[in-house]
């Protein structure tokens, strides 16, 4: 995909509910999804998901279990009709590569790709159940938010556990997401005012890919989360690096605009974590989290590099007041897998997933399509006065060579083939085939 090289503008109206950009664009129907953590709720909140009209689920697997370990789980998701985005590995101490640590990280990824990933060996081992296997998997949850993230340790994790993931032993198939934003969280969380004032924290698309120079070669999309307030907040040009960039959603651009740099500008971005409380700060209410979140959908929609939206959290995680981690959820803590309680924030981002259907169509089948098969064979003896060899296909000859090989390209290469070679000798008499 094309894009600008100036500065993109995004302008979003107030109460945050028409977005409309400086350049034209033409997005695509998004994938919607929702922050679960369903596995660690118990059974039953999958279907809950479904009923709210999402397609996909970003669930948290912890890379010191085994695979083996969530195959009910995914059975559970494929009859909800749920599709997981897997985030392998979270919170503090990214491993390094080739650590102990690291490579048991790898392991996992790459053992748990080649169980579930595309045609994986759990879902051939269940040819019954909907093979709604995922196609991504993003690789650490906010690694830039650890007191002690190192991007370049990060950056040379992802690349060992892709390199290895994407082998026979792994997945081929699989696609992965790299964790990116504007800059690290230093373990303070006081910032500098934006006059002038720099953020600290690391430079965290700049520092993976110095430390990384082949890293690119092993992203397929991005995952950000571009937690902000609201969402009509202007980005500050003047000062890219001040610390209120930092939490504002437009800062997505900013991300846009520096990867684009790196030479990524062809790789879609997965929104898989944003969201609002509505409650455990001064200035948070139903209200404004509901407006805010039509604000974050309608700027999703209307960036055509963003594949997925994934707002954070289903249901409402705890009951403290004085914590807004609590209050993210698009549906009241007292929510069951039976009965669902849901906030105006609920309703709004289902309005808009039946306002935008997903994209189920598949694409035409595929014409023009060339195939060979070679076959080869070891010569008679001389004794045996072979005049030609007689190739067949589906019990009919299509050839007599003389040589021990033939390359057959008339057939369609859709359906299969059954091949048989016969010696033929100067008097006509044939052998019997050579399977």
């Amino acid at each position: 995909m094309g894009r600008q090289t100036a500065r993109r503008v995004l302008v979003i109206a107030a109460l945050a509910v028409t977005v409309a950009f400086a350049w034209a664009g033409s997005a695509s129907a998004l994938v919607y999804g929702i922050q679960g953590d369903a596995y660690g709720w118990g059974g039953g909140y999958l279907e809950r998901f479904a009923d709210l009209g999402v397609t996909h689920a970003r669930e948290e697997f912890d890379h010191e279990d085994r695979p083996t370990d969530y195959d009910a789980f995914f059975e559970e998701a494929a009859h909800a009709g749920i599709v997981l985005l897997p985030v392998i590995g979270s919170g503090t101490g990214v491993p390094a590569a080739g650590t102990p640590d690291g490579t048991a990280y790898t392991t996992f990824v790459r053992d748990f790709v080649h169980r579930f990933g595309p045609h994986g060996a759990f879902w051939r081992a269940n040819p019954s159940l909907p093979q709604l296997w995922p196609t991504h998997f993003d690789i650490w949850n906010e690694p830039y938010a650890d007191p002690i993230a190192s991007a370049g340790t990060y950056a040379g994790l992802f690349v060992a556990t892709v390199r290895a993931a994407r082998t026979a032993a792994g997945n081929p198939a699989a696609r992965f997401l790299l964790e990116a934003d504007i800059s690290s969280i230093p373990a303070s969380s006081s910032f500098p005012g934006c006059v002038g004032g720099p953020a600290s924290g690391q430079d965290w698309i700049g520092a993976m890919y110095a430390a990384q120079p082949s890293l690119g070669d092993y992203v397929d999309g991005f995952s950000v989360h571009p937690y902000g307030n609201d969402p009509a907040d202007a980005y500050d040009e003047l000062f890219p690096n001040c610390a209120q960039n930092r939490w504002l959603f437009q800062r997505i651009e900013e991300i846009r605009e520096r990867l684009d740099a790196q030479g990524e500008a062809t790789k879609p971005f997965w929104i898989t974590e944003i969201g609002h409380p509505s409650d455990g700060c001064s200035n948070c209410s139903l209200t404004e989290q509901d407006d805010f979140m039509a604000g974050y959908i309608a700027g999703a929609q209307a960036l055509d590099y963003v594949d997925g939206f994934f707002p954070h959290h289903f249901r409402e995680t705890c009951t403290d007041t004085g914590n807004k981690e609590c209050w993210f959820g698009l549906a009241y803590h007292r929510s069951t897998t039976s009965t669902v309680f849901p906030k105006p924030a609920y309703t709004t981002y289902a309005s808009a997933i039946a306002s935008d259907p997903p994209d189920v169509t598949a694409p035409a089948r595929p014409t023009g399509t060339t195939a060979s098969v070679t076959l080869r064979w070891s010569a008679n003896s001389p004794a045996d006065d072979v005049l030609d060899y007689v190739v067949y296909r589906d019990g009919a000859p299509i050839a007599h060579v003389t040589g021990t090989s033939y390359v057959d390209t008339g057939f369609d290469p859709a359906a299969g083939h059954d091949y048989a070679i016969t010696a033929r000798d100067h008097a006509g008499n044939e052998s019997p085939v050579a399977p």
